[in-house]
């Protein structure tokens, strides 16, 4: 199944590209996706690797031009587990 703006909570998050959003404070990040686990994305940065907590922020993917913007809590979990929602 192709990945979407519609089943990207449940698709593969590793190699996208990565806006992320600290909701009550100014903090962002933007980078790829470099590792994930059930509650941490790991986004590899111009200044080094960040380990971003998925419940803190909001994430905001380039899926085929579109910006897709996303609630960490929406994707958190094991990667294997959200996979298998496809």
């Amino acid at each position: 199944m192709k990945i979407s703006e519609r089943n990207l909570h449940a698709h593969e998050l590793l190699g996208l590209y990565v806006e992320c959003i600290e909701p009550f404070s100014k903090v962002r990040h933007s980078g790829y996706v470099y590792n994930e686990t059930k509650n941490q994305l790991w986004i590899k940065t111009s200044k080094g690797i960040k380990k971003l907590l998925k419940k803190s922020y909001i994430f905001i993917f380039n899926i085929n031009g579109v910006a897709v913007k996303i609630k960490g809590q929406t994707i958190l979990g094991n990667p294997e587990e959200r996979i298998k929602k496809i």
